[in-house]
């Protein structure tokens, strides 16, 4: 290929060994100079050079940046003796032969990556229900995924004998949430979503993607809780929404997890507390409500990362300090020195109670506790029994409250007059005399 003409003239130092004097005695290795240009082309290559600069410049390409994209793999075929020797057994997969891709093929495999930093966090939602002690999506219900089988779903979940849950994944900080939904017509959809948008706004999140599969009541709920987060939470930048594939729920993969810890956990802190009682939980006692949603407060609380963080440190900044203590176990809770729960037995009465441990108030890092009267309180401290008064199953008979009895109704309500009381007397009629003249 001919050079170009600008570097036709330059003349490249070569290298040829300089053997240097002998010292007495000494034996050298032999070096390296380069050749000292002739007379007067030292100049005339200087300028060669800087034309020859100029001339690349016009066939130049600036720099930009283009983002790293994953190219699909491509398979590569191998011999047709390979090939046919494959053929014997396919055995193991492989990606080019395709009887292996239509017999075992498992799809495209999206595995997690570590170093891939999110702007935005997505937070994935999902429905999953109880039934006789299993734990199901909707699509492993008998009951058929159309209008006729959600009558015959709300009929069973009216009669007890299917509980319906939800379960919220955060992505990025691994938060999760999960909760016992009850059957309350109309005004399900309005709490449940109230609920979420709680669980939301806790993470601080400004920027999300709300993240379901295309079940339809889960967009409803989805929907709802677009409206409702506009208006109460402050700060919000974007909210946007993202559905996993039809009839393709795994895409939806973190939130799977949780449902599959959440089961799990669940599962045997149920089992560890019917052994402490001797006695059954059923699904539908108050208790299984409470304990959903402190096994959801467990795991955030517990599992580390690979940052060596937990969840709940990720949001808060700080690792969580409140004392463990047994799910349902038989405390002593201080009542509340101020408040509507104060001195509800005057100022002589008990300054604490038993009660049973149900949770953790993660709002004002508080303990829940369903004392023997029923009433359900929040306090900043409580006190173990001894071991032979810790587990009751009379006690936790007496817990009776659920999370959703808690909650604020939104709009007026009326309220009934209180018991009758002495009326004043009612003063006569005073008749206007005409005035004088």
């Amino acid at each position: 290929m001919p050079r170009h003409p600008a570097l036709q003239r330059i003349r490249k130092p070569t290298l040829v060994p300089d053997y240097p004097e002998k010292d007495a005695g000494v034996s050298r290795e032999p070096t390296t100079a380069p050749i000292a240009p002739l007379a007067g082309e030292e100049e005339t290559a200087e300028i060669n050079e800087e034309q020859a600069e100029v001339n690349n410049d016009e066939f130049r390409c600036e720099p930009c940046e283009v983002e790293p994209l994953r190219t699909a793999p491509n398979p590569i075929l191998p011999s047709a003796a390979d090939v046919e020797e494959h053929r014997l057994t396919h055995w193991p997969f492989r990606s080019w032969c395709k009887f292996c891709n239509l017999g075992r093929g498992t799809g495209e495999q999206h595995r997690r990556d570590a170093e891939k930093q999110r702007s935005i966090a997505i937070v994935g939602i999902d429905y999953w229900y109880i039934t006789s002690g299993i734990m199901k999506k909707r699509s492993e219900l008998e009951q058929a995924e159309d209008s006729e089988g959600e009558v015959q779903l709300t009929a069973a979940r009216e009669d007890g004998s299917i509980i319906k849950c939800i379960v919220v994944r955060c992505h990025q900080s691994k938060n999760t949430f999960a909760h016992f939904i009850p059957c309350k017509g109309a005004d399900e959809d309005k709490y449940v979503a109230n609920l979420l948008v709680t669980d939301i706004s806790w993470m601080g999140h400004t920027r999300l993607i709300l993240k379901s599969d295309q079940e339809v009541s889960l967009l409803a709920l989805v929907t709802q809780i677009l409206q409702v987060m506009k208006f109460k939470v402050e700060g919000l930048e974007s909210l946007t929404t993202e559905q996993s594939a039809a009839y393709e729920s795994q895409s939806n993969g973190a939130t799977e997890v949780a449902v599959r810890a959440i089961r799990g956990l669940v599962r045997t802190l149920r089992l560890c507390l019917e052994a402490r009682v001797g006695q059954k939980v059923p699904d539908s006692h108050p208790l299984m409500a409470w304990l959903m949603e402190h096994a959801a407060h467990l795991l955030n609380v517990t599992v580390r990362g690979e940052d060596g963080l937990t969840p709940w440190a990720r949001v808060r900044g700080r690792a969580f300090n409140q004392r463990l203590f047994g799910y349902g176990e038989s405390v002593i809770a201080k009542l509340p020195t101020n408040g509507p729960q104060h001195d509800a037995e005057g100022n002589m009465g008990a300054r604490q109670q038993i009660g049973v441990f149900v949770g953790y108030c993660r709002s004002s890092n508080a303990y829940r506790v369903v004392l023997d009267d029923g009433r359900f309180v929040t306090t900043r401290s409580i006190r173990r029994r001894p071991m032979a008064d810790r587990w009751s199953s009379e006690e936790l008979a007496k817990v009776t409250s659920t999370p959703w009895d808690l909650r604020v109704a939104d709009g007026p309500q009326r309220v009934d007059m209180g018991e009758a009381v002495p009326r004043d007397a009612v003063w006569p009629t005073q008749h206007s005399r005409p005035r004088d003249a």
